[in-house]
């Protein structure tokens, strides 16, 4: 009598019923529990759709975000108010040059005026010698130049600033040390970094790669400056120094690290440029 063959076990209710082998988890189920187990991973589905709806509902308020309209309300104010400042000290220079060389041609035309009438006084009384002749040609050659040369006025720059710059500065809230655990995969760890002590700063995460290791944990971000690897400070060390701790580490490396707020947008317009 033939043996009739047994059947493998369902990883739920472990009975021996025909299964089929899911290819995700690699378990074995009966065609009743297959279908548990499709609902199960739908689920799954769903939850993960939900957060991302949740995570684009958080995206599109902070694009709205108040605050962000309050900052840009505050530039538009120091904007126009710099602007009336420069057109105001601007005008007040322009009367100020426009008057003086107003009086200075008022000054010069009397005082040609009165050459005028001395030339006249002379020729009428037809009494005048080389002297005289030298004087009044002495006269007209001073007015001539005060004519050309108008009083010495130059532009001198001050050395209190008409228009204060500001800053805008980026505060991530992480201002606190971090440790960060990541798992070695394929002796990488999923990030890059650069800075130094040659380079006269921190070492930072230059780069996160997306879809890493440390990219997959989720806590390191770009722009973290790196405190210590595996209890290793390498704070004022060369990046060869953090490079060789990384490239030793086997397994779990453990990070301390620190977001450093750094300045996004620095406004310089001196208006003297």
């Amino acid at each position: 009598m033939a043996t009739v063959p047994s059947k493998a076990r369902c990883s739920t209710c472990g009975k021996e019923k025909s299964t089929v082998r899911c290819e995700g988890c690699l378990k074995l189920f009966c065609y009743n529990h297959l279908t548990d187990h499709r609902q199960e991973l739908s689920g799954e589905l769903n939850e993960i759709e939900i957060n991302r709806d949740l995570l684009r509902q958080t995206l599109t308020e902070q694009a709205h975000d108040p605050t962000q309209r309050i900052l840009i309300k505050k530039i538009n104010k120091w904007e126009e108010d710099s602007i009336k400042k420069i057109h105001k000290a601007a005008h007040e220079y322009r009367q100020l040059l426009l008057q003086t060389t107003a009086e200075n041609i008022t000054e010069t035309e009397l005082n040609l005026a009165k050459l005028t009438d001395q030339l006249k006084q002379t020729r009428l009384e037809n009494d005048f010698n080389e002297i005289d002749l030298n004087h009044l040609k002495r006269t007209l050659t001073q007015l001539a130049k005060r004519l050309d040369m108008p009083p010495n006025l130059s532009m001198k720059e001050d050395s209190v600033a008409l228009i204060h710059r500001i800053s805008i500065v980026l505060s991530s809230g992480h201002s606190n040390p971090r440790v960060i655990e990541l798992r070695k995969a394929a002796e990488s760890f999923g990030f890059h970094i650069k800075g130094g002590r040659e380079e006269n700063s921190p070492i930072y995460i230059s780069h996160v790669t997306p879809y890493g290791v440390a990219w997959e944990h989720g806590e390191l971000r770009k722009g973290d400056q790196l405190l210590s690897v595996n209890g290793v400070s390498v704070e004022n060390e060369y990046l060869e120094t953090a490079v060789r701790l990384l490239k030793q580490a086997q397994g779990i490396v453990k990070l301390v690290v620190q977001y450093s707020p750094q300045d996004l947008i620095e406004m310089e317009n001196h208006f003297d440029q």
